[in-house]
């Protein structure tokens, strides 16, 4: 087969994307296609791949992942056949190198006695893809993630809302807004609010109505 490593794109922290051309097929559509890579030059299939079975001619693209942060990679598509493995040319690239997040905390809002609802918005991932964003919070000032949590995975930039439960009522707490990711943990502002106390509900017996010998409706309502 003949094979050509055309470029590694998308390059962050732990991925990237690359793209190859298979020319001939060496007569076997059987043939298998993909990218080995490896922090050596060179690599084979002996070392680390991604692979895409049964390609024939033409273009093709796959992800790399689980690399490690600010690490030179090499890189080379193979094709293999019946007739055995053939190699494109390498390409090297280094990915980025990780760096804390930047979060903010926005609001922390729908405060009932025992749940709330946080808002922040991440402006830098920190050029990690799979960064864990979400909200620690404490009866103490500057909470951190050894205390109560909310989180979500894998998430970008952006502003995203995560709920605040197990709270008590008629209770100060503070939270902030978190995001960690291969270069470590970093916090938004401080926020401080209070639960409401609980109470009895209000509630009125309004009417019985629609009476027959062995059932009635109540009408009530619940202010």
């Amino acid at each position: 087969a003949i094979i050509t490593t055309d470029s590694i794109v998308n390059i962050t922290t732990s991925t990237a994307d690359g793209y190859a051309t298979l020319a001939n097929n060496g007569n076997d559509p059987n043939g298998t296609t993909g990218l080995c890579y490896s922090t050596s030059p060179n690599p084979t299939i002996a070392d680390s791949t991604v692979q895409g079975y049964f390609y024939n001619t033409g273009g093709y693209s796959l992800g790399l992942y689980n690399l490690n942060p600010g690490t030179t990679y090499y890189v080379r598509a193979y094709a293999t056949n019946i007739a055995g493995t053939a190699y494109g040319n390498e390409i090297q690239f280094t990915t980025a190198t990780a760096t804390l997040a930047a979060i903010t905390t926005d609001s922390v809002i729908n405060i009932s006695a025992v749940t709330a609802d946080g808002y922040a918005t991440v402006s830098n991932n920190g050029n990690d893809p799979n960064t864990i964003i979400g909200f620690c919070y404490s009866t103490s000032a500057n909470p951190t993630i050894a205390d109560s949590t909310s989180y979500t995975y894998f998430y970008n930039t952006g502003s995203y809302t995560l709920n605040l439960s197990n709270l008590v009522p008629n209770t100060n707490y503070y939270a902030r807004a978190y995001a960690t990711n291969v270069a470590g943990t970093s916090y938004g502002n401080q926020i401080q609010f209070t639960t409401p106390q609980l109470s009895l509900p209000v509630v009125t017996t309004d009417s019985v109505m629609n009476i027959t010998n062995t059932s009635a409706e109540g009408l009530g309502t619940l202010t």
